[in-house]
């Protein structure tokens, strides 16, 4: 079990540290949050990283509001940390398995490495947050903000994302094997080399994506807002892209193998050495579209 003492800044920090960590010196402090770090340039990347976005930014003055409840927070598997302020808290590495955060406010906090295996955060705002690593497996993030949110490498297999902003959250390398993002907004998400196998992607909203070498395999992508991604050399394999909006859209060297494109609106779309061996485009719209050296439904490589 971890205790989590509450600043006059809203800050939260382990009590309990082992004695490197307390030795280690760290002259620069942060003029938003109070953190401190060993150096300048840790200092100007987590400036960077955590303080550049008006909206997740501290109000002007430089000091982050405090926080609404007074009392100390325990972080343990199973908590109620329902509707809890946790704005800028450093969670990082807390175990948090099957706890409830719904409603929670953790904008820009750290959570980088965390266990939230199961946990509840619905409606949970995590703008800003980062996530790192963390084990988000089964979790439901239904209706959440994670806007911005940097979720490299975290793990969302079967975790439930519906309804979920993730507009301009950094998902690289993220394994979202079968998980729900039915009307999740994805804008501008960078899902390179994301695994989403499996997941169910109807109704999403992905303009401007970056999906590179991603794996979609079959991924539910029905009426998903496809326009402007880049989905240069993803693998679609038996993907379901009925009705989606596919519309300038990188499709270079991507794999449809099998993939369902009917009614699919790839006007002005990049499908140059695109595999789309047994797909089916019954009604789909390729107006403009570029299919040099595509490996056309029949068989037959399109010149």
């Amino acid at each position: 079990m971890k205790t989590w003492e509450l600043d006059d800044h809203g800050k939260a920090s382990v009590l309990a540290k082992t004695a490197e960590v307390h030795g280690r010196e760290r002259p620069n402090q942060c003029m938003y949050c109070s953190r401190r770090f060993s150096s300048e340039e840790a200092l100007s990347q987590h400036d960077k990283a955590k303080h550049s976005d008006p909206q997740v930014d501290p109000p002007a003055g430089g000091s982050v509001p405090p926080m609404e409840r007074e009392e100390d927070y325990t972080i343990e598997p199973g908590a109620d940390l329902s509707d809890a302020v946790l704005r800028f808290a450093d969670l990082t590495g807390a175990d948090l398995t099957g706890a409830n955060l719904g409603g929670a406010d953790l904008l820009v906090a750290d959570l980088d490495d965390a266990t939230l295996l199961g946990a509840d955060l619905t409606g949970a705002n995590l703008g800003g947050a980062s996530l790192s690593g963390a084990d988000l497996n089964e979790a439901n993030l239904g209706g959440a903000n994670l806007t911005r949110a940097n979720l490299l490498g975290a793990n969302l297999h079967l975790a439930n994302l519906s309804g979920a902003d993730l507009s301009g959250a950094i998902l690289f390398t993220a394994i979202l094997f079968n998980a729900d993002l039915t009307k999740a907004d994805l804008s501008f998400a960078n899902l390179h080399l994301a695994n989403l196998s499996g997941a169910d992607l109807s109704g999403a909203k992905l303009l401007g994506a970056n999906l590179y070498l991603a794996n979609l395999t079959n991924a539910d992508l029905t009426g998903a807002d496809l326009n402007g991604a880049i989905l240069s050399g993803a693998d679609l394999n038996e993907a379901n892209l009925n009705e989606a909006d596919l519309s300038g859209a990188d499709l270079s060297r991507a794999n449809l193998l099998g993939a369902n494109l009917t009614n699919a609106n790839l006007t002005n779309a990049d499908l140059t050495g695109a595999i789309l061996s047994g797909a089916n485009l019954t009604g789909a719209d390729l107006n403009e579209a570029d299919l040099s050296g595509a490996t056309m439904p029949d068989g037959t490589v399109h010149k």
